[in-house]
């Protein structure tokens, strides 16, 4: 097995070529399929809530047409990617990771954990190869507290796990969040210890009008001291950053609107699918929900070799990305 979040930190260097030679893969990598849009929570750094993008993708994934996408993704097996909103609300959930195994997939989750308890037995005798659990409630923002109830739940799907699958715990270090990260991240630590392979900390993403707004330039210094913290520990602690900014771009990264270059090959090896099978380059995120096409209309591949998918990956390289990319977690920064 391999951590994906380890791959999407390391940017793979063949991947860095794809833009430059202007080659994709001859068929995308991964799929990330977002078979519901409902959630659970409301985080106030959601870039699904704060896009109104998204608004276009609500409902839920078919599972009979899950079914035959993965029937027909089969012969080259791309690897899947179960996604929200939440996945574990659709009320169907089990079937989808029933069908990945039915076809020879070994797909991965990410899971706000909320409901991970009603689910454990299902994930841990499943082909599920990785789950990553958002821990923002871990700690109650309010009370400065551990919320025991979601403790209580994550260990106990880490003992039954018994480190059988990958489990990656994940942290979004926002504005309204940068006190207690590190609390965070040392409960994570001390509780989980041996239980999860990594503690991913995700750096804000926005634009600069997000940061300015949301963070103020008084914060940069102080968030560049915590994260500096964090990265003396990172080894101790088992913490990988995304994007895995260098640590002398920290400032620049929290304090200016450079976008660090144009280097994201991320639409060249996948592609995200939505509900109602609209397909959007990428991983689906910031810059990337830009409808390329629908697998009701047309074959995965078609939309793979389409002019819509072909122009999108001209303007990325070309430079002409959204500003909503300049923070992805899928850009290099060096």
């Amino acid at each position: 097995m391999y951590n994906i979040k380890r791959i999407i930190a390391a940017k793979p260097w063949f991947g860095m070529f794809l833009p430059y030679l202007k080659i994709a893969t001859l068929f995308p990598l991964f799929l990330l399929m977002h078979i519901t849009m409902r959630c659970t929570q409301s985080c106030k750094s959601c870039y699904q809530k704060n896009d109104s993008s998204y608004l276009d993708y609500a409902g839920e994934m078919d599972v009979g047409l899950f079914e035959n996408l993965l029937k027909n993704a089969r012969f080259y097996k791309p690897h899947i990617h179960l996604f929200g909103g939440e996945p574990l609300l659709h009320v169907e959930f089990p079937a989808f990771i029933e069908i990945c195994r039915r076809y020879g997939f070994a797909p991965s989750l990410t899971t706000n954990g909320d409901l991970i308890d009603a689910h454990t037995d299902v994930i841990c005798k499943s082909s599920v190869s990785q789950i990553n659990i958002s821990i923002n409630s871990l700690v109650n923002e309010r009370e400065s507290s551990v919320n025991k109830d979601f403790a209580a739940k994550v260990w106990a799907f880490l003992k039954k796990n018994k480190r059988k699958k990958i489990v990656n715990l994940n942290v979004m270090l926002s504005p309204w969040n940068v006190a207690i990260v590190e609390q965070i991240v040392s409960y994570a630590h001390e509780k989980y210890a041996g239980g999860f392979d990594f503690i991913c900390i995700q750096h804000y993403n926005g634009s600069h009008r997000d940061f300015v707004k949301d963070w103020g330039n008084k914060n940069v210094e102080r968030t560049a001291e915590f994260i500096r913290r964090l990265y003396s520990r990172r080894k101790k602690l088992k913490v990988i950053f995304l994007p895995d900014v260098s640590f002398r771009n920290v400032r620049r990264y929290y304090g200016s609107d450079d976008c660090f270059g144009n280097r994201c090959f991320v639409p060249w090896v996948g592609l995200s699918i939505f509900p109602d099978l609209s397909v959007t380059p990428g991983a689906g995120v910031l810059g990337c929900v830009k409808n390329i096409g629908n697998l009701n209309q047309d074959s995965l591949m078609t939309i793979w070799r389409n002019s819509q998918l072909k122009e999108f990956r001209l303007c990325q390289r070309q430079g002409q990305l959204s500003e909503k990319c300049y923070r992805c977690c899928q850009k290099l920064y060096s």
